[in-house]
């Protein structure tokens, strides 16, 4: 799929549509400390870590976080979760991703 330049004001605009989905602001609890990178099944398809993607969306940087392909990677085995000392739902967060990149036309990059 064709990565989509977007505006400043747009990033904002998707970072606050992101932060009001259900668990939208749990993403700030993430301490950035990997727990929910170790185990990921399709690790080495990723092109960013559960944590990296976080870290994207406080950044405001949103469409990068859209237009990964992690969330069409995730398997949804609740590794992470599990792993997760925050208690981030961090499947229901790439389902959210997933659910947006398709609403605002940024799929994932591959193929």
């Amino acid at each position: 799929m064709k990565t989509v330049d977007r505006h400043p004001a747009d990033e904002l605009n998707l970072s606050n549509i992101f932060y009001k989905t259900k668990y939208g602001r749990r993403i700030l609890k993430c301490i950035q400390c990997g727990a929910c990178s170790a185990l990921r099944p399709l690790t080495e398809q990723m092109d960013h870590a559960p944590r990296e993607i976080f870290g994207l969306i406080r950044d405001n940087e949103i469409t990068e976080a859209l237009q990964s392909n992690t969330p069409w990677f995730c398997v949804s085995c609740y590794q992470c979760m599990a792993r997760c000392p925050q208690e981030i739902p961090v499947t229901g967060l790439m389902c959210v991703l997933k659910q947006m990149a398709i609403k605002y036309g940024l799929g994932s990059r591959f193929p």
